[in-house]
């Protein structure tokens, strides 16, 4: 008769254990000292009970970002809809410092190079022989097609301008090589224009995309970029 008690007394134990098991799993991090975390605590369970935010894991909170496929199908579509509005050979002005649809950092090398330049648009860029070239149609359902081709990276070709970028222990056993552009742009306010020097194609590309989903870019005198004196133009930096 013993024995059956103390098995009797071990199962309500267990049932106990597992019911507040069950609650502080169930329980939202904003409960840590409710009842049943302050219970566990005195049996001895646990010692103490830390949210996310206090133990420095606020991602786990974050909602979890697209996944590539889900980015190169956005890629492919603001390219179809390039194609259709916009002309091979004509030159275009892509407002700078945009960060929707597509934000700053879903293209791979995306650093956000462009995202306090909202005040100016780009242009044209720099030719490897020094000479200014506008933006066409053209240059950007390129630049689409090889970011849609590479999963949302601009692919580094033989003749690309390229920068060596050490990974986040700033070291450059594991560095990455990353398309950049000299890029001309235009001062919307005074309509002058200055050179953002060693921009990340991608951070440009991602404001070339959301010029096209938004409908923002337009025509630009490509005579103007061509007869530019590079020499002349004042560096920005952001």
């Amino acid at each position: 008769m013993k024995k059956l008690v103390s098995w009797k007394n071990l199962a309500i134990v267990l049932l106990a254990c597992i019911g507040i098991g069950f609650s502080v799993f169930a329980a939202q991090p904003s409960k840590a000292t409710s009842a049943n975390y302050q219970r566990m605590i005195e049996l001895g369970f646990i010692d103490e009970v830390k949210s996310p935010e206090e133990l420095g894991l606020e991602y786990l909170r974050q909602k979890p970002p697209e996944l590539t496929a889900s980015l190169v199908d956005n890629i492919k579509y603001t390219r179809e809809l390039a194609g259709t509005q916009m002309t091979d050979n004509i030159s275009y002005a892509i407002p700078l410092g945009t960060n929707s649809p597509f934000a700053a950092g879903q293209l791979r090398n995306d650093d956000g190079g462009t995202i306090n330049a909202a005040n100016f648009e780009g242009v044209g860029s720099v030719t490897n022989s020094a000479e200014p070239e506008p933006v066409t149609g053209g240059d950007v359902v390129e630049m689409f097609t090889v970011e849609e081709r590479n999963g949302g990276s601009f692919d580094i070709g033989s003749g690309s301008r390229q920068t060596l970028v050490a990974d986040a222990s700033s070291s450059f056993f594991q560095a990455r090589r990353v398309a950049i552009i000299d890029l001309i742009v235009r001062d919307k306010r005074n309509g002058r224009y200055y050179l953002l020097p060693n921009v990340r194609v991608d951070s440009f590309c991602r404001d070339a995309l959301n010029s096209v989903r938004n409908q923002t870019f337009h025509r630009h005198n490509a005579y103007e970029v061509r007869k530019l004196n590079l020499r002349r133009l004042r560096s920005l930096r952001f």
